[in-house]
């Protein structure tokens, strides 16, 4: 049995320069979770979402985006744009 460390992230803090600063002098993070992605009724992600999201800003990290959201619309448009960034989990 093999002990998984996972590190929660802080809204507007642990964005993708936290994560990398933090594996580069620690390391020993087996999963990264994202800030919640959230789109507050609007089909668009901010860009600020788009640039942590950006797999070229978390290379050899493994990162599972997180989604937050009671709108179906939303969920989906949020899904799809994850996939297209390659990620094959969210939460």
């Amino acid at each position: 049995m093999s002990i998984k460390i996972i590190s929660s992230p802080l809204q507007g803090i642990t964005d993708f320069r936290f994560r990398n600063a933090f594996n580069k002098y620690f390391g020993d993070i087996d999963i990264f979770y994202t800030p919640y992605i959230r789109l507050n009724g609007k089909l668009s992600i901010k860009p600020a979402y788009e640039r942590d999201l950006l797999p070229e800003n978390n290379q050899d990290i493994n990162l599972i985006p997180q989604i937050m959201t009671n709108d179906a619309d939303e969920f989906l448009y949020i899904a799809k744009h994850i996939k297209n960034f390659g990620y094959n989990e969210l939460n």
